[in-house]
């Protein structure tokens, strides 16, 4: 699994902007066999810390927004897309928002 883990990383890591140029039809293929390859807790994990962290902490309850552990899915997407002010925009699937989404809620429980 670690092995499956670091490859989902590396591929999400690379999907993000700035890193990388342009993906090659085989790298987006590389990225949805990794993807596919982590469950959907472990992908929501990994997206909340290379993208959310760093304001929202590691326990996703703090900075100016407080404790988004009980968010949905609407609400990510609204602040994604750029709809909360002090919010950066973010380019994310329907199934990386869910994913996040999903383990924010496991941080709650």
């Amino acid at each position: 699994m670690k092995s499956n883990f670091r490859t989902a990383l590396a591929f999400v890591l690379l999907a993000q902007p700035g890193l990388a140029q342009e993906a090659t039809p085989q790298a987006v293929a590389l990225q949805d066999a990794a993807a596919q390859a982590v469950s959907p807790h472990d992908m929501g994990r990994l997206l909340f810390e290379t993208n959310c962290v760093a304001c929202h902490g590691a326990d996703a309850n703090e900075g100016k927004s407080g404790d988004i552990r009980d968010v949905d899915f609407r609400t990510v997407r609204k602040a994604t897309g750029g709809g909360y002010e002090d919010m950066p925009e973010f380019s994310l699937t329907d199934a990386e928002m869910q994913a996040i989404v999903s383990y924010l809620n496991a941080l709650k429980s």
